[in-house]
């Protein structure tokens, strides 16, 4: 069996690929989703010690937790100095869900 390695480009385009790619009929996730069922959890956090290593109001990353707050650039340079990706990877999340979010707001109407 021939084992496919990738580029490390070719690995980005694929997490980031444009909204028109992906199956219409799944979601894309909220950044905020992948803070609340991912980090918080694997690093057994509170959202109050997330906010305080973020150096954030926990109003703010309260409201980004439940999906109401998008994560803005401020926010995508503080958790990739905490986690380590990049903030390119945290916006390209939120642009995802927007546009995906855009799409079927326009489909509904």
């Amino acid at each position: 069996m021939r084992c496919r390695t990738e580029t490390p480009t070719q690995r980005r385009r694929a997490v980031l690929r444009p909204v028109t790619d992906l199956d219409s009929s799944l979601t894309p996730s909220h950044p905020g989703e992948i803070l609340r069922d991912d980090v918080l959890r694997r690093l057994r956090l509170a959202p109050s010690g997330l906010a305080r290593l973020l150096d954030l109001p926990a109003h703010t990353l309260n409201e980004i937790l439940a999906e109401r707050r998008p994560v803005t650039v401020e926010i995508a340079v503080k958790l990739a100095e905490a986690f380590g990706h990049s903030a390119r990877f945290w916006l390209g999340l939120q642009v995802q869900y927007d546009r995906w979010m855009e799409r079927t707001a326009v489909r509904a109407a």
